[in-house]
């Protein structure tokens, strides 16, 4: 409970940096750029058709850009930042998730990863890389733990209680980044978004409480574990 109370806590305070940042930036941020470029370079994929999904102020909206050079480019207006989905029609990957802000944004991406292309350009999506990069670290532990935990059916009791201690060390490590990163980038829209979600993960039960482990097991798993980390 003390936990949550500290996150509902930062998270207002966060949100009132962003608001007065808001109000007395306004006339400078709409001086130096009042609209979007978007430009994306897709390797592999000349000809096509992108798709570009955001919210509007009471919908979700969606934007295409068509191209014969592998160049696409989207224009428009966002009067702040705000999450944008990028995919390719007509082929089944995960999305490319920015900042859609106003400004040049660049995109680099391959066809076939479409997830893992760079942007850059502004001040929100390069934060964003930076967030991205130290989180780096505790999803690749994450994707490693679930593919171990598919790997190992029916765990029993010892094995489960393990897969959990780990489970919540990467869950720390996760926690202080976000705090780390909202505390160096404050008012930064980029540090919003992860904090928004910590808040709804705790209020739905989605991160549980510890509970009594076997310590000797749990050891014992955690030696593996990372034995198999180092072979990867």
């Amino acid at each position: 409970m003390k936990d949550f109370l500290s996150l509902c806590f930062v998270l207002s305070v966060f949100s009132l940096t962003l608001l007065i940042g808001s109000c007395t930036n306004r006339s400078d941020r709409a001086a130096i750029d009042t609209t979007y470029t978007i430009t994306v370079t897709v390797k592999g994929l000349d000809s096509g058709t992108l798709i570009l999904n955001y919210s509007g102020e009471r919908e979700a909206m969606n934007d295409t850009a068509r191209s014969t050079t592998g160049v696409y480019t989207f224009n428009g207006k966002s009067p702040e930042p705000k999450r944008a989905w990028l995919r390719i029609e007509g082929v089944q990957q995960p999305s490319l998730v920015f900042f859609m802000e106003n400004g040049k944004i660049e995109v680099r991406a391959q066809r076939d990863s479409l997830k893992k292309s760079k942007v850059s350009g502004t001040k929100t999506n390069d934060e964003n890389r930076e967030f991205l990069q130290a989180m780096s670290a505790p999803d690749g532990r994450y994707e490693a733990l679930v593919k171990f935990y598919e790997e190992t059916p029916h765990p029993d009791k010892a094995t489960d209680d393990s897969l959990m201690s780990v489970y919540y060390g990467i869950e720390q490590e996760r926690k202080d980044i976000i705090a780390s990163f909202v505390k160096d980038h404050p008012g930064s829209y980029a540090g919003l978004y992860p904090y928004r979600l910590e808040v709804i993960r705790r209020q739905d039960g989605i991160v549980p409480s510890k509970k009594e482990l076997d310590r000797k097991a749990v050891k014992k798993f955690e030696s593996r574990f990372e034995s198999m980390l180092a072979t990867q």
